[in-house]
């Protein structure tokens, strides 16, 4: 499948295990990044289907910022192996 920014692509979730699992996955590029997407079939207090829809970076960078990234890597950095 070719990628076109900013479009994408969603499956059926044949893997999908419990509610909590989308009932959708699937890839695209947004904005040049590829995300994956996730979607949840609900239904809205009216009675009207809708998708919910999660947009995931597929690699999420680690932010210096965050102690817990900083952390991460300076256990790495100790490890004598």
């Amino acid at each position: 499948m070719e990628k076109h920014d900013n479009s994408g692509a969603l499956f059926t979730n044949d893997n999908r295990a419990n509610e909590n699992h989308p009932n959708y996955k699937g890839e695209a590029v947004i904005a040049g990044v590829p995300t994956w997407v996730s979607g949840w079939v609900k239904v809205a207090s009216s009675g009207v289907k809708y998708m919910s829809l999660a947009f995931t970076p597929k690699e999420v960078p680690v932010d210096a910022s965050e102690p817990d990234g900083d952390l991460q890597r300076k256990g790495q950095e100790e490890m004598p192996f």
